[in-house]
């Protein structure tokens, strides 16, 4: 999440829509007012990161309240901590993804990463709670896709919902009051080229966008192949609003 005060811009920020790549990018041309929030992890240089964009620290912590210090805060809350004439005055953006592609970017994310990392922590993280509460599951779907068996892995993720609020919350970062809030929709799909039609109606320097975290899914594999009939029409049930609104399918 950013907020440039400097810029008069709001970069709204959901999970898995290179959101790491934009904020790192973006960081280079915030003021000493500006707020740009990153995950303790990300703080670290990330994984995969060209050494010419060297990870950015947070800044001004005091500069918005305690429930908005999260990367990917809902935009109703960050609305809330603002205040009316700042949230209308300024560009809003964030970044959009067709549902079934994030979905699988999301389930290797936690499964290849994440679990091992909360483990350690003692699962002390409130946002893994869910996962330890249904921790048997969790690491048989891990398995599953460890051994290849990503489709399986994928459907018993489904199945047995170990999602819950990444997928409720979904569709909540890119409508407000059931309607479109954000002034610029960016495409994950086509991201370099949209930012840098962000970059000059905002007036900054456009960068090259860096490769954050592409080492998370292995190979070439196109996400298609990650779906049963189940999971695919799963997908379709949560994420239909989505669906209508930006034109995405799973073909």
């Amino acid at each position: 999440m950013i907020v440039s005060h400097k810029h008069k811009f709001i970069f709204i920020r959901p999970r898995k829509v290179a959101g790491t790549s934009v904020s790192i990018a973006l960081g280079r041309s915030l003021g000493s007012s500006d707020v740009l929030i990153f995950l303790d992890s990300e703080k670290q240089p990330v994984a995969g990161l060209d050494e010419n964009f060297p990870p950015i620290r947070q800044q001004n912590d005091d500069a918005v309240s305690y429930r908005a210090r999260h990367p990917h805060v809902l935009p109703q809350t960050l609305r809330d901590e603002l205040g009316d004439d700042v949230w209308e005055s300024y560009c809003k953006f964030t970044i959009v993804r067709n549902p079934w592609d994030w979905f699988v970017s999301l389930h290797v994310y936690w499964a290849r990463h994440l679990w091992d990392t909360i483990k350690v922590r003692g699962g002390l993280r409130r946002r893994s709670s869910t996962l330890f509460r249904r921790g048997r599951t969790f690491r048989q779907a891990q398995q599953l896709l460890r051994s290849g068996q990503v489709k399986e892995s994928v459907e018993l993720a489904l199945r047995r919902d170990l999602y819950p609020r990444q997928l409720a919350g979904m569709e909540q970062h890119y409508l407000l009051n059931d309607r479109r809030y954000a002034d610029c929709y960016l495409r994950f799909e086509n991201l370099q080229e949209d930012f840098d039609g962000l970059c000059q109606r905002l007036g900054i320097e456009q960068r090259t966008l860096p490769r954050a975290k592409t080492e998370l899914r292995k190979g070439d594999q196109q996400y298609q192949h990650y779906y049963t009939s189940f999971s695919r029409q799963r997908i379709a049930d949560y994420c239909g609003r989505m669906l209508d609104e930006f034109g995405y399918s799973f073909d």
